[in-house]
């Protein structure tokens, strides 16, 4: 990770506070919905995650800059997509409107239903199985590190979806330990994911 101290141990902090903050939403829901203050939490863990994934995207960037770049773009779409979904829980609490009925009013508005939700909502765990292979391509750091990232981004969205508590805390954990280790390396380490 370039940069001196405060920047690493931002962004190590951010990678712990992402997952953190997210498995904290998953207390707060209501049903099949988020309520006001796990959407809240999705906003803020969406964003400060985003802030780490960068930082550990820029060390791949080094070596696979093209990929990186990519990863980078998916990322910064992806903070849109779970803003969004975050905004979208916060608001159906407080018009006191059930998760289906805000998808069908949704439905009454394509475009933005597609660019916000549609388009830029899977972009989030994209990102993260983006971030998995890129640490696994790189090398820089173990491959349970990469391979846990990967599997994290891809549980992602069922556990959404499908809105099961346990399954949702347990995706939550999985991310958790890799990006705890990956925040550890990154404080304590100058480069990351280069070999």
């Amino acid at each position: 990770m370039e940069g001196n101290g405060i920047g690493r141990v931002m962004a190590g902090a951010c990678l712990v506070a992402g997952p953190a903050l997210m498995g904290a939403s998953t207390a707060f829901w209501e049903g099949s919905g988020q309520g006001a203050t796990g959407g809240a939490l999705v906003v803020l863990a969406t964003g400060v995650w985003a802030y780490g994934l960068v930082k550990v995207l820029a060390g791949i960037s080094r070596k696979l800059p093209v990929y990186g770049a990519v990863a980078t773009l998916v990322t910064v779409l992806g903070v849109v997509g779970g803003t969004a979904f975050g905004v979208q829980a916060i608001y159906e609490e407080a018009l006191g409107m059930s998760h289906g009925k805000a998808i069908e009013v949704l439905g009454e508005h394509p475009f933005a239903a597609d660019v916000a939700f549609w388009g830029a909502g899977p972009m989030f765990p994209a990102a993260l199985v983006l971030t998995g292979v890129g640490l696994l391509l790189a090398r820089g750091v173990p491959k349970w590190v990469g391979t846990l990232v990967c599997l994290g981004g891809l549980a992602f969205p069922a556990a959404l979806i499908t809105r099961v508590e346990w399954l949702a805390s347990g995706v939550d954990l999985l991310l958790l330990v890799p990006f705890a280790f990956l925040a550890w390396k990154m404080v304590r380490e100058t480069e990351l994911a280069t070999a």
